[in-house]
């Protein structure tokens, strides 16, 4: 996904520091860029940009995620993964 197909918000990687709820110390946190964020928002009201973004984000999803697409790549690693080329 992108800009041209979705509304993909700028972050910046912290760490935890402490453990929080079920995270831990050792991990990292994505804190989003809220001024990015907020222009997305007021960038959705327009009713023709937020139908050319999903109709482009759906595009994208059928055209490079779909399931025969997303079989395509994982299954020739899966096979290869045990040594056994060609066997599941």
């Amino acid at each position: 996904m992108n800009e041209t197909n979705s509304c993909s918000i700028n972050y910046q990687l912290i760490p935890i520091g402490k453990t929080i709820g079920p995270y831990e110390p050792h991990q990292i946190w994505a804190e989003p860029d809220i001024q990015h964020a907020a222009a997305y928002m007021q960038r959705l009201v327009d009713v023709e940009w937020r139908k050319m973004i999903g109709l482009q984000g759906a595009h994208t999803i059928r055209t490079h995620f779909s399931h025969p697409k997303v079989l395509i790549q994982t299954l020739p690693p899966l096979s290869l993964a045990d040594g056994k080329e060609g066997q599941a």
